[in-house]
């Protein structure tokens, strides 16, 4: 995700200025995906997209713990969405200055990809805002989603540090996921300051694969823009809301639930967690009420782990009818730790 355009114009002059289907269960869904208990260290993103539009993946498979049981759509109680003054229809943007409705045609259909022959992988790891090439960072590129804090061994992990150009090579299998992990290291200046930074729904394909790492300018940053203080110790969530066309969704609200199926409110206090949606142009914005054009929302001073929590994704589908989740991504959270995710439909 290269923020360019508008977006990166503003925060580079705000760096200047400042720095120098149905409602469905969360219980339930955290069990048909057999989402591990906190401690284990591992986890699978869950529930999202597939390797791409209009793409079976083909049968589900069990990948293990946190791996994607593929045991269908989560069913149960109505765990309820989180409170929203405002439910828009969810749209894409269809053509300069106007709106179609969002694709979730594929809601429950679609299953995780599978890996196929082991591959050596091209990533280039770029500034999330800015999309800058970051060197000298160590980063671990876990196999089929699932990440194990703090260690990577062969041949679920593989490992190495950027070159001057942020390229590194790793070692992944063609065709499915993959999740990175761009280790915390510190740099001359905040922007060249690596923040431990995980990125989800990474597809190992054949061509360059970008992944995403934080800069301490950014970190601190971004709550400085928004109004309100980042709490040393807590966690940055950032995701993107895609349809099954693979285009970012206006209207969506998130919601973050921890492993005991706690969902994690708007705070009052500055300390406390709040949920954040960009502007349009990949800028946070303190007043936008839900995602924009770009599909994009964070949340920060989230306290949810350390371990793995749920993203939720909720909105109302085209045609009517009340709230619906629409995707819930298994991730992990980890203290001053930022976790990117593309937040895609429901899959089995």
């Amino acid at each position: 995700m290269n923020r360019g355009g508008l977006g990166a114009l503003a925060w580079r002059t705000a760096r200047v200025l400042l720095c120098g289907a149905a409602v469905t269960g969360v219980a339930a869904c955290n069990e048909a995906h057999r989402l591990p208990g906190p401690d284990s260290g591992v986890v699978d993103a869950g529930p999202g997209r597939d390797a791409g539009p209009g793409r079976d993946a083909g049968p589900g498979r069990d990948a293990g713990p946190g791996g994607d049981a593929a045991v269908g759509c989560p069913t149960g109680p109505a765990a309820g969405p989180p409170p929203a003054a405002e439910w828009p229809e969810l749209s894409v943007q269809a053509s300069a200055g106007s709106m179609g409705p969002a694709d979730y045609s594929c809601l429950c259909m679609r299953t995780a990809p599978t890996g196929g022959a082991a591959i050596d992988v091209a990533l280039t790891v770029a500034e999330f805002l800015d999309g800058s090439p970051f060197p000298s960072v160590t980063v671990r590129a876990y196999r089929d989603n699932v990440v194990t804090w703090g260690t990577c061994s062969t041949p679920t992990c593989a490992e190495g540090m950027t070159s001057a150009l942020g390229e590194v090579h790793v070692g992944g299998l063609l065709n499915g996921w993959m999740a990175t992990h761009v280790l915390a290291e510190p740099g001359p200046t905040p922007a060249t300051t690596a923040v431990d930074t995980i990125r989800y729904n990474l597809l190992a394909a054949g061509g360059p694969v970008e992944a995403q790492v934080v800069s301490v300018s950014t970190i601190n940053l971004i709550p400085t823009v928004l109004g309100f203080r980042r709490e040393a110790g807590s966690e940055v969530l950032i995701a993107t809301v895609i349809d099954c066309a693979g285009r970012p969704v206006q209207g969506a609200h998130l919601q973050v639930v921890t492993s005991a199926g706690v969902a994690i409110p708007e705070g009052m206090l500055g300390r406390e967690t709040h949920y954040k949606y960009f502007d349009g142009t990949s800028f946070p914005s303190a007043t936008q009420p839900y995602t924009h054009v770009d599909g994009m929302a964070m949340v920060a001073n989230l306290r949810a782990g350390p371990g793995l929590a749920t993203v939720e994704v909720w909105g109302r589908l085209p045609g009517g009818g009340g709230p619906s989740l629409v995707a819930a991504e298994h991730v992990m959270l980890m203290p001053d730790t930022v976790t990117i995710v593309d937040a895609t439909p429901l899959r089995r």
